[in-house]
């Protein structure tokens, strides 16, 4: 599946990950991870987010991996609600935010005229770190 992700192929990923499923093996974030990050190399931002959806139904938690490959894909396509949704849930979970989490935020915000947004995201990370 990492393949997958580092040839672009999300389509395939999402194949390979349903038939491991079927053959009923164990799946962990990192399988998941790889097909969020495949998703959103794709500019797929729903599937990222049904992937994280999906592992919370599976009962695993999405970590900050999850999370960055998520708002990066929503990023790429300039879903700032999605984007800003998904930052929350880190909090939420009590995940913290890296720098990187952080930057795919502002870009998002960047793509949609959301200066303000931006700075505020800006101030967010400083007082993080």
């Amino acid at each position: 599946i990492s393949a997958c992700e580092k040839g672009r192929q999300w389509e395939q990923s999402l194949v390979l990950l349903g038939q491991l499923q079927k053959q009923g093996l164990q799946l962990d974030v990192i399988t998941y991870n790889s097909v969020i990050s495949a998703c959103e190399k794709g500019r797929q931002w729903d599937r990222s987010l049904g992937m994280c959806l999906h592992m919370l139904e599976s009962g695993l938690e999405p970590d900050i991996i999850s999370y960055n490959a998520a708002i990066g894909a929503c990023g790429r396509v300039g879903h700032w609600e999605h984007a800003a949704q998904m930052l929350t849930s880190t909090r939420a979970q009590v995940i913290e935010p890296t720098a990187r989490t952080y930057n795919a935020a502002i870009s998002t915000s960047e793509k949609t005229g959301r200066w303000a947004d931006a700075i505020y995201l800006l101030d967010g990370m400083a007082q993080n770190e």
